[in-house]
């Protein structure tokens, strides 16, 4: 941060050197043209200062996308096989996470998340296939019988 401030410092220096050298303008040429040849100058002056600002600056908008704390896809396949299950994908990262297919124990299919920094499984979840079904539920719809009333139907409404 200290070559930034000093790259501002001597920059700031340089253009406060422009403002007060602006050459007058010659005689004969009205006030009007030397306050716009003026304001040109300083235009252009701090424009000058604010492309120089722009490149000796940090990219901040890329210091959220470095890689610099986040495990290997390696490191995150030991963490699922120490937890008793059985990568059956590479891990693919997925912003904060990597996201891959494993076998658990009985067999199952699961997709599991974790934490790309730290390597925890943060997730587990069973993957369903198509025509499998879960504890009994279906995805036909039931059709139920409503058995009528003794007094006609209508409840005596």
């Amino acid at each position: 941060m200290i070559l930034f401030e000093t790259s501002e410092s001597r920059l700031t220096t340089k253009v406060n050197e422009l403002l007060t050298n602006l050459s007058p303008a010659p005689p004969g040429v009205s006030s009007a043209l030397k306050e716009e040849d003026k304001r040109v100058k300083q235009g252009l002056a701090i424009g000058l200062l604010a492309a120089a600002l722009a490149a000796a600056a940090p990219s901040f908008a890329s210091a959220g996308s470095r890689d610099c704390n986040v495990l290997p896809a390696d490191a995150i396949a030991t963490s699922v096989l120490s937890v008793g299950l059985f990568p059956s994908t590479h891990p693919i990262r997925r912003g904060l996470f990597y996201v891959l297919n494993a076998v658990d124990p009985v067999g199952g299919e699961v997709r599991v998340a974790a934490d790309a920094q730290l390597g925890d499984v943060v997730s587990v979840l069973p993957i369903y296939r198509l025509g499998a079904y879960y504890s009994g539920l279906s995805a036909s719809p039931r059709i139920i019988h409503v058995p009528e009333d003794e007094q006609g139907g209508d409840g005596g409404r």
